[in-house]
């Protein structure tokens, strides 16, 4: 008998000492703030928290001059060596009330995908759950490391995550999608077979973790997660940072150590891939419009871009490219700032020499090529649309020519692309029987496919 009491002591003590363990990474807590910042705010400024974070190699100007992998290694490297305490996917849904609180509440959470504001209290995953950003089918992690940073784990309403599942991000509306929405009806996102399509206002945040996956923990197959690096960089630029979302990176870094600097400076996001930074673009640093796109020789420097023609068919046409149409000996392209028109005939202001456009040509490459010149493609269903770079602008059929249109969602804005002996045939969804095409110095669309079009994609 007293060895089945010692036996049972000893398992007492044990699972007293367990528990206390579990308590450990927590022990601090009360000295945690809850994010003070309110979603839907711009934030025009970084913190005092952001601002003392970078020193020495990784303040912006020194950093931003080096060479895109130079870039992203040492942004790696910040915030491996900065993150001193790691989270466990346990204490998230501790850890969660302070980092996702509603404007400053004690009480109230703010929800990934719907910002709808719910008990922070967990309850075992009734209320909400936690939402892994990255989906861990399409990572290389489970409920640890990336999969348990709070930087990347979101709580998030049940039926909408169950609803996203592990699809990967990209735009849906345009084609056949449904609507992702809580038990209550609150819109939380659009998905069909293929994709799941946050908010517009949750759209940069998504960009913004996802990139911190991508450098912090090395997930590489960034494009296995969202359509593009296109549309990643669309939506980290359309949706920019709030003063809730520079509120969480301060609450985090207390919690673990690290920041997203993707937060703090979104303008890393286009130098880590060789682009230039958008002049236009609002950050909490400022740099962007204070010339945050003068890098280093390889890290976003302006000046043009090349491109290379398109040979082989992608699986994908997701990308920038150039068109290309040629009459003789003389290369044309098609204007992408925003100023194509069109007629009845279809003619367009927007065909111009490469030399007149300030682009050269040697052999299969482009150079010199600007803004301007360059359309974004990314697909809609079966589809895909080309936005203009230089503007907001969408390329569209109208009447056998051509025109620009400010959404994709219309079938006038969406294109079937295949290659045929060379060239692209680029066909109207609208007008099945009509392909873009140049000749006579004029880019518009044909029933023939005699008159070629050629891509250019952009390295």
């Amino acid at each position: 008998m007293k060895q089945i009491r010692r036996f049972l002591s000893a398992v007492l003590v044990l699972a007293m000492l367990l528990s206390m363990a579990a308590l450990l990474p927590l022990a601090n807590a009360a000295s945690f703030s809850y994010n003070p910042g309110t979603r839907g705010v711009t934030c025009t400024a970084l913190s005092s928290k952001a601002s003392a974070y970078y020193t020495g190699s990784y303040v912006y100007s020194t950093l931003s001059a080096k060479s895109a992998s130079v870039i992203k290694s040492s942004l790696a490297t910040l915030m491996t060596n900065t993150h001193s305490t790691k989270t466990t996917y346990a204490n998230l849904t501790t850890y969660s009330k302070y980092s996702d609180a509603k404007a400053g509440s004690s009480s109230k959470i703010t929800l990934f995908y719907t910002s709808n504001a719910v008990s922070g209290t967990w309850d075992s995953g009734k209320t909400w759950n936690r939402e892994h950003v990255w989906p861990q089918s399409l990572g290389s992690f489970t409920t640890s490391n990336c999969g348990s940073d709070l930087h990347h784990v979101r709580p998030a309403d049940v039926k909408v995550n169950s609803t996203r599942g592990n699809l990967p991000y990209g735009y849906v509306r345009g084609g056949s999608y449904s609507s992702a929405k809580t038990s209550s009806g609150t819109l939380g996102g659009y998905y069909n077979a293929s994709y799941f399509e946050p908010l517009d206002n949750v759209k940069g945040d998504v960009a913004r973790i996802l990139l911190y996956c991508y450098v912090r923990w090395g997930e590489s197959n960034l494009t296995d997660v969202i359509q593009s690096t296109d549309l990643l960089l669309s939506w980290c630029k359309s949706d920019p940072v709030d003063t809730w979302e520079m509120g969480r990176n301060d609450v985090v870094q207390g919690i673990q150590g690290n920041r997203n600097v993707f937060i703090d400076y979104p303008e890393y996001a286009w130098l880590i891939f060789g682009k230039s930074v958008p002049s236009d673009m609002t950050t909490p640093s400022g740099m962007a419009k204070a010339g945050g796109s003068s890098g280093g020789s390889t890290g976003g420097t302006t000046g043009g871009s090349t491109a290379t023609l398109v040979s082989s068919a992608p699986s994908n046409w997701a990308g920038n490219y150039v068109l290309v149409g040629v009459n003789g000996s003389s290369y044309y392209v098609l204007d992408a700032s925003g100023s194509v028109t069109s007629t009845s005939l279809g003619s367009t202001s927007g065909a111009k020499t490469l030399s007149a456009a300030g682009i050269t040509r040697s052999g299969n490459t482009l150079s010199g090529v600007s803004d301007s010149y360059i359309y974004t493609v990314a697909k809609t269903g079966s589809y895909y649309y080309f936005k203009m770079k230089g503007s907001s602008n969408y390329l569209s059929y109208k009447a056998k020519g051509l025109t620009t249109a400010s959404t994709y969602t219309g079938t006038a804005a969406q294109w079937t692309l295949s290659l045929s002996s060379g060239a692209v045939l680029m066909r109207s969804r609208s007008a099945t029987s009509y392909y873009l095409g140049f000749n006579t110095n004029l880019f518009r669309c044909y029933s023939s496919t005699g008159y070629k079009l050629y891509l250019y994609k952009v390295n």
